[in-house]
């Protein structure tokens, strides 16, 4: 059997000095707090994502049949996860139930917990980050199948850290 070695595609000589020629930008190297966004944003992908106070606010209004009230007050008194990041207010989507903006019991449950423990942004990366605990797994992918794991997982955090 003949291996031919990969060949590299021809480069053409102008365009490698046109992108020499272009100016530089510097950038700085990410915070903590970016790493830690960025984390977050992978892990909340693949449920939602993430929504704007102002985008949340657009679709109770759209609905008409919730009030303002009833996605205000749960953020102000803690019931939901939500950061601030770059002057921004996020709430990760997996916490309500499809299609309303109604916590899910499970997060609730949760939450009770972790406020006790943590600010908003370690709350949110709690979601999102391998727990040793839940084997490996992040909490936010197991809400769904093994919500009581999750909340052990959350109270055997309280005991370690409290």
């Amino acid at each position: 059997m003949n291996v031919r070695p990969i060949q590299e595609p021809c480069i053409d000589m102008t365009s490698r000095a046109l992108r020499s020629a272009r100016p530089r930008t510097v950038t700085t190297p990410a915070t903590d707090a970016d790493r830690e966004f960025e984390a977050m944003m992978y892990a909340f992908a693949p449920h939602g994502s993430m929504t704007s106070g102002d985008e949340l606010l657009r679709t109770v209004r759209l609905a008409g049949d919730v009030p303002i009230s009833a996605i205000a007050r749960p953020i102000a008194m803690r019931h939901v996860v939500s950061i601030t990041h770059r002057g921004a207010l996020l709430l990760p989507n997996f916490q309500f139930e499809p299609g309303t903006l109604r916590v899910l019991s499970s997060v609730d449950k949760v939450l009770r917990v972790l406020r006790t423990l943590h600010d908003d942004w370690n709350t949110a990366l709690w979601f999102a980050l391998p727990l040793a605990s839940l084997g490996g797994f992040r909490p936010v992918d197991l809400l769904a199948q093994r919500a009581d794991d999750v909340y052990t997982a959350a109270r055997d955090a309280w005991f370690r850290d409290r």
